[in-house]
Parts: structure tokens; sequence; C-alpha cells
């Protein structure tokens, strides 16, 4: 059991509570289900699901087929608690670094899994189970730290999620992320480089790799509630496709 699944299973029960936060409700999830698209009657490979969120929200939005992965126990209990009878959304217990070839999908979706990776070879081995699970012409979506991100100019708590990072961190070094519910959670991470996550996807045999900033929806889009979080943002998406 690695140190993130620990921390995930003592949290579960309440980080599902995370999904409304500004920057995962108005922003991340948004942002997601934009670059998904169209997927009904596609089949999607969830990696990292949690508590089943992205799960179930793919099956909301007419996939024919929706296995949800994690390594967390706990959390895969609570997604499927949390999942109404009757969506029949296939939910797996799985390092997804050393897990088996599930099947061929036409979209695999990683909501913050590649930052979790303690080493690059754990990095090149989750990268290349991403395209070993996708068919020929499937897409990769993703979340994952930006890794531009400056640490000497910290956000506020504003947005629901910080990062405590010094200065002067290496690439692979731990940081820790708060989700500021009541009462915090804090959860360590890696920091891994923009580079660094396409040379991994690239090497395992992916194309047409991109990032895509956050774009933030509701009322306070343009109210200048997001310009600090514009001028320095926490994550990002990354896509990419199986030729």
């Amino acid at each position: 059991m690695t140190v993130s699944d620990q921390q995930y299973d003592a949290i579960a029960e309440s980080f599902a509570e995370s999904a409304g936060l500004p920057a995962r409700a108005q922003a991340e999830i948004p942002s997601v289900l934009d670059l998904l698209g169209d997927i009904r009657d596609l089949e999607v490979l969830d990696l990292a699901c949690g508590t089943g969120l992205y799960s179930r929200l793919a099956k909301a939005l007419g996939a024919r087929r929706v296995v949800g992965v994690d390594s967390s126990p706990v959390m895969i209990e609570v997604a499927k608690r949390t999942t109404r009878d009757g969506l029949g959304i296939d939910y797996r217990v799985h390092d997804v670094s050393v897990m088996p070839v599930i099947g061929e999908f036409d979209v695999v979706v990683a909501a913050f899994l590649l930052n979790y990776a303690p080493t690059l070879d754990t990095l090149s081995s989750m990268c290349r189970m991403i395209a070993d699970n996708l068919r020929p012409g499937g897409r990769f979506v993703g979340d994952i730290p930006r890794g531009s991100y400056d640490p000497t100019r910290p956000l506020s708590d504003k947005y629901g999620m910080t990062y405590d990072m010094p200065p002067t961190i290496a690439e692979g070094d731990e940081f820790s992320f708060t989700a500021h519910l009541d009462p915090p959670l804090t959860i360590k991470s890696r920091r891994w480089l923009d580079d660094t996550y396409e040379t991994q996807l690239r090497n395992a045999g992916l194309v047409d790799i991109e990032f895509h900033p956050w774009r933030p929806v509701g009322e306070e889009f343009d109210g200048g509630f997001w310009e600090e979080w514009s001028a320095n943002p926490l994550a990002h998406n990354v896509s990419a496709r199986k030729p």
C-alpha cells in the first residue's frame, strides 16, 4: 500500500465534498466535461476514480460502459455506496502503475492520477497503462498540477485549494495540497514538470498531447473573482490520443 492509498483511505468519506469547492465545481469539472465532449455510447475508463465523480458523470452523459479504478479500497466502497442502483458502473481496486490491461476503451479519464507517481519509472508505468487501455483513436483526458506554478506567489484559499510548496522545490519532490473543507484535508503529491508529463505520455505511444487551462464558469467569472487564479493557476488539463 502506498502513502497515497493510506491518505485517501483515511479521508474517503469526506473527500467527495471537495467537488463543491470553487476550483473544482466552477473550473476543474466543467473543463473536464468540455474536453470529454460527446461520449454517448462510448466505453470510458476512469482511473483514480476516487468516490466515483467522473464515473457517474460519464454515465449521465450517456457512456455505454464505465469502469472506475482506484488504489484505495475505502474510496471504492464509498463510490459503490454513492452510485445509484442501476447505473451499472464497474468499480475495481487497482494500483494503476501495476494493474492489468482491462480492455480497449474509447476514453480514459484520470483526474489527478499522474501527480502521485513517486518516481519517474512509476510515472512512465502509469502513462503506459493509460495507452494500453485505449483502443486506436481513443482519447485521454486528465487533470494535473500545473508544472509552471510559481510557489513564491501562493494563492489565497478563496478557491478552496492551496499548495504548500517550498520555493526551491525540485522535480519529483513531495509537496502538500489542501482542500479547504471543514475540517481541511491535506494530501501529499509530487512535483512533475509539464515537459516530463508530455515526454512520458509520448513515450507510452500517445500523440497530440496538449495542455488546457481550466476555464471557470459561473457568476464570479466576470467579476474579478478568478483574476488571482488566472495569474498563477494551480492545475490544468492534459489531453492526448492513441494513434
